[in-house]
């Protein structure tokens, strides 16, 4: 692991049922810490869809954000 890498991850997932039908892509970021990423996405204007949230006692894994034009993407930490 390179000290402050940060990994990008692009997947591609199932439409909602609402949306049209098809594939879009999703993009997410696996940062060392999630809440230090969600405070960075806020102070530069994003917006958290999902705060970073603890889970069985381990660090927040997750975060979901939007930034200043409405593109959504994932914050997670590698877990152990």
């Amino acid at each position: 692991e390179v000290e402050g890498r940060t990994d990008l991850c692009i997947h591609a997932v199932e439409q909602s049922k609402s949306a049209e039908s098809g594939k879009r892509m999703s993009l997410s970021f696996q940062v060392a810490d999630v809440v230090v990423g969600a405070t960075e996405v806020t102070s530069a204007g994003g917006i958290l869809t999902h705060e970073p949230r603890e889970e069985n006692g381990e660090p927040p894994h997750l975060a979901m954000c939007a930034d200043t034009e409405g593109n959504e993407f994932m914050l997670s930490r590698k877990r152990s």
